[in-house]
């Protein structure tokens, strides 16, 4: 599975202990980063289509980064 720019950078920090994993605050934050990057890739993939629309973005999208 591919990782995210953000998935790299929440992870690298969670592994130096910056991030503790259970702090809700921080994941309610890393969650609506999350969604913004994954609109933000979905957004991309679809101008860089043809013939492009929203569902093949999301099939893109969870083929490449969905967990």
């Amino acid at each position: 599975m591919t990782q995210t720019a953000l998935e790299w950078f929440v992870n690298g920090l969670q592994e130096c202990n910056y991030i503790p994993k259970d702090r809700i605050v921080m994941n309610d934050f890393i969650k609506k980063a999350k969604k913004i990057e994954k609109e933000q890739i979905m957004k991309a993939f679809s101008k860089g289509k043809i013939n492009h629309n929203k569902d093949w973005a999301i099939e893109y999208y969870n083929k490449t980064y969905n967990k």
